[in-house]
């Protein structure tokens, strides 16, 4: 599906990566989908803004209530999704080929 935008393909360090973008951009990630890396996470949490809406407990590994919580995030509506995008000024710094090899 085609919305009008694209990703940007970075490589490195993420934090490093997002402090450059930070000089130029608003800075916004998604803490649920990181929460396997959770040292990188948590200084992200640190210096950039962080979406939620995940059955994933960030504050700690309480299953306390657990599938109550899988199952109101199961059957909570999902985000409106827009039906076009603005086009993604930024350039990539690598490409799929060079990602391959690394």
């Amino acid at each position: 599906m085609e919305k009008g935008s694209r990703l940007a393909l970075m490589h490195g360090n993420p934090i490093e990566e997002l402090e450059e973008l930070s000089n130029d951009h608003e800075v916004v990630f998604n803490m649920d989908s990181n929460h396997f890396r959770r040292q990188k996470e948590e200084k992200a949490r640190k210096k950039f803004t962080g979406l939620q809406n995940s059955a994933v407990n960030p504050e700690g590994r309480d299953r306390e209530n657990f599938d109550s919580r899988m199952e109101n995030w199961f059957k909570d509506k999902p985000e409106n999704q827009p039906d076009k995008m603005k086009p993604n000024e930024l350039e990539n710094t690598v490409s799929l080929e060079e990602i391959k090899e690394k």
